[in-house]
């Protein structure tokens, strides 16, 4: 119980409290000002780009290098964000969504939150086995997303069809998502050195883990409009369909036969599991911004699978130890 009242304090808690402060700011100002919006962005910049990093290069650098069944791991990823995005693509095609709304139900399709929130969760509930589990599942989702997922949807938002074009603009993002994959790589490195990792290096990585959630929740909610959402109702209710539904059956039985439960403990198997039904992931916000289509209806997505995530969260914990 204490540990699922800690994910929810962290997760849940962080945003609300920063949705609070923006409302007490706007209330004795009378609007939020700009450098709020702009603590916001370097709040995440520091939390992606900083302690995220830090603490996959930390949990790569702990464990072996992944071996056997746990390189079926990248794999489950990659299908479960192939799965979001062709459910999503059909939805779309079936209930004729409009263009500028379709571009942003395809990329809340294809974008879960495997890497910061899915980690947190699997820290917590798995320990380091399953924080190294999440990282590994998510390890090809941050380059597909960028370099497919963005023209893709892109293609959808303008109507067009035929093959995507890449777009110049995506360059900054591209780097951006290549920094965790760097991470990866150098932990696993200093692991294959057999260097000894510092004890101040652990204790700062198991704080970093939950900071990352909490910092982006903070930053998140400072910034976030709840208006918006009712508006949007159809298309929320396709995004949890492919979330709660579409995502894990494609991956569960996919781990169920990789063996993953054959290998430390059991453990990557139920991070597989919990992993299937993450929510909209927070990135799927930059390409409605980037093209110009509906970031409203993305914003909404977000927050109500995020929610409904928090809210049926419990569920999850009568299959972990």
């Amino acid at each position: 119980m204490s540990r699922l009242i800690f994910i929810l304090v962290v997760t849940a808690g962080s945003v609300i409290l920063g949705y609070g402060i923006r409302v007490a700011i706007m209330r004795l100002f009378g609007a939020a000002p700009d450098a709020l919006h702009d603590i916001s962005k370097r709040g995440k910049q520091f939390a992606f780009l900083l302690l995220f990093p830090f603490s996959i290069c930390i949990s790569f650098w702990k464990l072996a290098p992944p071996h056997g069944p746990l390189l079926m791991l990248p794999v489950l990823g990659a299908a479960g964000t192939i799965a979001g995005a062709f459910a999503a693509w059909l939805m779309i095609r079936i209930f004729g969504t409009p263009p500028r709304q379709a571009g942003s139900l395809f990329v809340c399709g294809m974008s879960s939150n495997f890497g910061i929130l899915g980690g947190f969760v699997c820290f917590v509930l798995l320990g380091d086995d399953g924080f190294y589990a999440s990282q590994l599942f998510n390890a090809f989702v941050p380059i597909m997303f960028f370099a497919f997922g963005f023209p893709l949807s892109g293609m959808i938002g303008r109507g067009q069809r035929g093959f995507p074009r890449l777009d110049s603009s995506l360059l900054k993002d591209f780097a951006s998502a290549a920094v965790p994959l760097a991470a990866m790589v150098l932990g696993t490195l200093l692991s294959t050195l057999d260097l000894p990792v510092p004890t101040i290096a652990m204790r700062l990585s198991d704080f970093a883990i939950p900071a990352t959630s909490g910092i982006l929740g903070l930053a998140i909610g400072a910034t976030l409009y709840l208006s918006s959402i009712h508006r949007y109702f159809q298309e929320i209710g396709l995004v949890l369909v492919v979330k709660m539904l579409a995502i894990p059956l494609v991956v569960v039985p996919l781990a169920m036969v990789s063996g993953l439960d054959s290998v430390m403990g059991g453990v990557p198997m139920t991070a597989a599991v919990l992993l299937s039904f993450m929510p909209v992931a927070f990135v799927a916000t930059i390409p409605p911004a980037i093209y110009g289509f509906d970031l409203d209806l993305a914003n909404a997505c977000w927050l109500v699978s995020t929610a409904v995530f928090v809210v049926l969260f419990p569920v999850a914990t009568w299959v972990v130890p």
